[in-house]
Parts: structure tokens; C-alpha cells; sequence
């Protein structure tokens, strides 16, 4: 089904080594595709408002599915190929698009937040606060390939 010895797990695909190249190639031919529909929107004259609309609906959120789990793990080259889909996204609909690193940044607070403030998550007590009761102190995780 796909290529190597990958598999799809929650929409994620997996391979031995962690390197998440067959999802971003996954992901990537996703993308190009419903480019191509907004590509044929910009053709009809379709609004900028409209084509931002598509483009959060059908692109970005394809794009930053499950994106905590594979960005930290994903090679400079394969980033570039999902930055490519959002400078051409943002040549169509006429603005700048959100990069692949603020979204990252975004889910990660949010997810921090949530188990941050709940005390019954696994991992509440990871997350302790620095002196200044301002900051938090980033959790050690080591990562093991076999």
C-alpha cells in the first residue's frame, strides 16, 4: 500500500525509522492535488475570501493533521516539499499563508496547555514551572532507534 515498510496509524503514517517520509509524501500528493482545485477556482474568479476558505479547509488542515507528532522529526528537504504547496497556495489566493513552523508552534502550546491544566493526563507532572512562575521547563524525551 505504501512505500517501504510503513503503515497508517490515526491517519499517520509510521515507517521503522521514524523519519515520516512517506507521510509528508502522503501528505504532499494530497495537498498538490487540491491545489489543483484551487488553482481552477482562481480560473472561474472565484472571491480571495472564498479561496482562503478552501485553502484552510481543504489544504492547511490536511497539511497540519496530527503535525506534533512527525514536524519535529522531519528532514530540512521534506519540509521544503510542504512549504513549496503553501508559497504556491499564496500566490493564488493573493496573500501570505501561515508557515508550517507557526502551526507547529501553535499545536504545541495548545497542547502543552491541555495537560498543563489537567491534572489527570499522564504527563501533568512533566511540566513544571521555572522560578519566574512564568515559563515552563521544556520535559527531557530522548528518542531510540533500533
Amino acid at each position: 500500500m505504501f512505500g517501504g515498510k510503513s503503515f497508517k496509524y490515526l491517519g499517520t503514517l509510521l515507517d521503522e525509522s521514524l523519519s515520516f517520509c512517506d507521510h509528508i509524501d502522503y501528505v504532499y500528493k494530497n495537498a498538490q492535488q487540491r491545489v489543483f482545485l484551487l488553482r481552477k477556482l482562481k480560473s472561474f474568479d472565484v472571491s480571495q475570501h472564498i479561496l482562503q476558505l478552501v485553502y484552510r479547509g481543504l489544504i492547511e488542515s490536511v497539511r497540519s493533521f496530527n503535525i506534533i507528532t512527525w514536524y519535529g522529526n522531519v528532514s530540512a528537504k521534506s519540509k521544503i516539499k510542504l512549504v513549496r504547496v503553501v508559497n504556491t497556495a499564496s500566490k493564488l489566493i493573493g496573500n501570505e499563508q501561515k508557515h508550517l513552523s507557526s502551526i507547529y508552534n501553535a499545536a504545541l502550546k495548545t497542547k502543552a496547555r491541555q495537560i498543563l491544566y489537567d491534572p489527570t493526563h499522564p504527563l501533568n507532572d512533566t511540566f513544571q514551572k521555572l522560578p519566574s512562575r512564568r515559563r515552563l521547563q521544556v520535559p527531557l524525551a530522548k528518542k531510540n532507534l533500533f
